[in-house]
């Protein structure tokens, strides 16, 4: 059973996904509702914005569905320019 889902800060959660390999997906919310996609794997949750490698301007803000390849899906914010973009994010070996 998964609880307590929550960032740092924040104040609510969403689970939006679950993985046949026990991985959760989501989104949590501060007191502002400001939201970013999380990502729930072996007891331990973490914001999807600090695994993202390279650079990109886009704030990960849903995470919506994960495939067997542990391919996540979801909505993207550009603060640059207020447009919103669909992402793919592709899990890198370790």
């Amino acid at each position: 059973m998964v609880q307590n889902l929550l960032l740092p800060g924040d104040s609510y959660s969403v689970a939006t996904a679950i993985s046949e390999c026990d991985i959760v997906l989501g989104v949590s919310i501060d007191a502002n509702f400001n939201i970013r996609a999380f990502i729930w794997q072996l007891g331990h949750m973490r914001d999807l914005n600090n695994l993202v490698s390279g650079s990109t301007p886009l704030f990960l803000q849903t995470a919506c569905s994960i495939n067997a390849l542990g391919e996540i899906d979801g909505i993207a914010f550009d603060p640059a320019t207020g447009e919103f973009h669909a992402y793919l994010a592709t899990p890198v070996p370790n």
